[in-house]
């Protein structure tokens, strides 16, 4: 293990190893009975087979401890290794507990060729992250903690760190997000063979993207129906970032993924749990309930590696005939802000630390549409606000700001009669900088919807980029327009050369670009994303078509007697346990994870958060 972590840059004296075991049982004690004293070197303890002797009293000075058990071992050591997470967490002590399916007696030994030896680099992550390899991660590889990467520092003060260290082509890329297909085995190279189906399987790979034009924000469509193979990709390519020049971190974006329907606005909510869309949520009116969904669509999106959702839509639905108003709430501007409230606060949490960055959309409501017709398309006609009803349309808006929103998404759609020039949101200065910036002094990211600049060419048909008001313009002349209007995101794109030679010919100042790269480096530091990048391991395998959201049993076990005081009573416990599993083993070939000995009954369940439903992580 020592020799392992050489491979992360700690001293071999920084890691320590107590109850480890790999083929016997070995008293886990010293974890309740080692002081600071008389282990200052110690880092963390492991214990994959561990025999715990004492769980009646946790140290004061307790260590963060990482635990790693199979489900299969004969002596049944996860029963006590659950004992003792729950003892460690009811003193709110750090503890991170894996369980594998498989793996039996001896687990983790490389040589007797186990199915997995993953709890090593989880082990590995897992120091990194607590701070025992070091308190921070160095992205530039320089061997000393720039500003940037020292989380102690304010943000805008690491975000002025970094800006400066980037060249104009990393910031260039930054400012553009695309799409990005995914392996059917988590793989990060092109492969059409293995790309799936649907518009992301034509589409070059994300590294690709990363390495050639410096991209760092990639959103999903189509994805694999086993959550752990997106995951699996997200950690290959946050890896595969962290060797770039400055180990910028990857952002991953999504449209909706949560709900029954499946329309070409969102996605089907295959590997995710399925709620209404959003009229039923506001047909019921609960914003606790609200906020709940959110809540939970925040878990599932970070046990995969999403950090940035595009969405809630808050658009008005008062065209009947447009056909996106099952994405909106309601036509009830009062109800769409309290509802666009709660779930915001669900889904970025109290800080996006933890949380998932709302992208809202569509400024300044995409709901007026003339005669119900999407500007997706060119036979579009304009958003009308019959009655004068424009700044109805603004008032879910003005909740969201409220709330926090991270950034903000402008429509396809005309303001026809409305500004000094009848051109599309993202292409409208009077709508991005007098409206919104100036007027709401609204300072996050705002991204143009998708294909704004290019055409989108097939070898069946062309579509036209939605570059309304302005489709005499070239590519580049697009880009240029955007920016000036104050748009920091191109969507849909994969076109920085047009920002590179827009600041060499002087038509724009890169101090302009720096503006928006800022904000968005601001999004990346806010979300914890440069100190951990990767997602939390999940389980390939659901074994025995493991239902999505199990029954955590409960029946916990006991914790043990203080062997000091009643050893007969713990040995008499512990034989008791082995027995009776060595029994339950003939009977079933597998246990559930951390279940007691007894198989919990079967009983439908609304929700469990995705750490017991989609992995087998349990983290506090």
């Amino acid at each position: 293990m020592r020799s392992h972590a050489a491979e992360f840059g700690v001293k071999p004296n920084r890691i320590g190893i107590m109850g480890f075991s790999a083929g016997g049982t070995v008293a886990g004690s010293a974890a309740f009975e080692y002081t600071a004293a008389n282990r200052p070197d110690f880092a963390a303890p492991i214990y994959p087979a561990m025999h715990v002797v004492n769980t009646a009293k946790v140290p004061d000075d307790a260590p963060p401890l990482f635990v790693a058990v199979t489900g299969d071992d004969v002596f049944g050591f996860h029963t006590q290794c659950t004992a003792l997470y729950d003892q460690w967490s009811a003193a709110g002590k750090k503890i991170e507990l894996h369980i594998y399916p498989e793996g039996g007696h001896g687990f983790g030994m490389r040589k007797q060729n186990m199915i997995t030896d993953n709890w090593i680099d989880r082990f590995g992550e897992w120091l990194d992250a607590n701070g025992w390899f070091r308190d921070y991660r160095d992205l530039n590889h320089n061997g000393k903690k720039d500003v940037y990467e020292d989380a102690s520092q304010p943000v805008d003060k690491r975000v002025n760190d970094l800006l400066a260290q980037m060249t104009l082509e990393e910031k260039a890329g930054m400012l553009f997000i695309n799409g990005a297909p995914i392996n059917t085995d988590g793989s990060l190279e092109l492969n059409p063979a293995k790309a799936g189906e649907g518009t992301s399987a034509m589409l070059p790979a994300a590294v690709d993207n990363m390495n050639n034009l410096k991209m760092t924000h990639f959103n999903l469509w189509q994805i694999p129906a086993d959550p752990a193979i997106t995951a699996k990709w997200y950690n290959n390519l946050q890896k595969a970032a962290a060797r770039t020049r400055l180990g910028i971190p990857i952002t991953i974006a999504s449209d909706p993924r949560n709900h029954f329907s499946n329309n070409i606005f969102s996605m089907s909510a295959v590997g995710f749990s399925q709620w209404p869309e959003c009229p039923g949520f506001a047909a019921i009116g609960d914003e606790k309930l609200m906020e709940r969904f959110a809540d939970i669509v925040r878990q599932e999106y970070l046990a995969i590696g999403i950090r940035e959702s595009l969405h809630p839509q808050i658009d008005l639905a008062t065209e009947p005939r447009w056909p996106r108003i099952s994405g909106n709430f309601s036509e009830d501007a009062q109800l769409t802000a309290r509802m666009v409230t709660a779930y915001i606060k669900g889904l970025q949490g109290k800080d996006l630390k933890n949380g998932v960055a709302c992208m809202t959309k569509h400024f300044p409501g995409g709901g007026p549409q003339n005669e119900g017709l999407d500007p997706h398309f060119p036979f579009q006609k304009g958003q009308i606000y019959p009655g004068n009803n424009f700044d109805y349309h603004l008032i879910p808006f003005e909740a969201a700001f409220k709330a926090g929103t991270a950034a903000i998404m402008p429509y396809y759609g005309v303001p026809m009669g409305q500004t000094d020039e009848d051109v599309a949101m993202s292409f409208n200065k009077s709508i991005i900088t007098k409206l919104l910036r100036e007027k709401y002094r609204y300072d996050g990211v705002v991204c143009t919807d998708w294909g704004l600049i290019t055409d989108i060419r097939t070898p069946f048909f062309v579509w036209p980029a939605r570059a309304w008001g302005v489709e005499k313009l070239s590519e580049k002349e697009r880009v240029k327009k955007i920016i000036d209007a104050g748009v920091d995101q191109f969507g849909g794109e994969s076109c920085p050369n047009y920002i590179i030679e827009l600041v060499k010919e002087g038509s724009l100042t890169e101090t302009r670009i720096d503006q928006s790269v800022r904000r968005l480096l601001r999004q990346k530091i806010r979300a914890g994303a440069i100190r951990r990048a990767l997602c939390r391991r999940i389980e390939s395998k659901n074994r025995r078509r493991q239902r999505r959201f199990p029954k955590r049993s409960r029946r916990r076990p006991a914790p043990l007697a203080d062997a000091a005081e009643k050893p007969k009573e713990h040995t008499a416990a512990q034989k008791t346990g082995v027995e009776n599993f060595c029994q339950k083993r003939v009977a079933r070939s597998r246990r559930p994870l951390w279940h007691g000995s007894k198989r919990p009954k079967r009983r439908r369940l609304r929700h469990h958060p995705p750490e017991y439903a989609l992995g087998t992580c349990r983290n506090n």
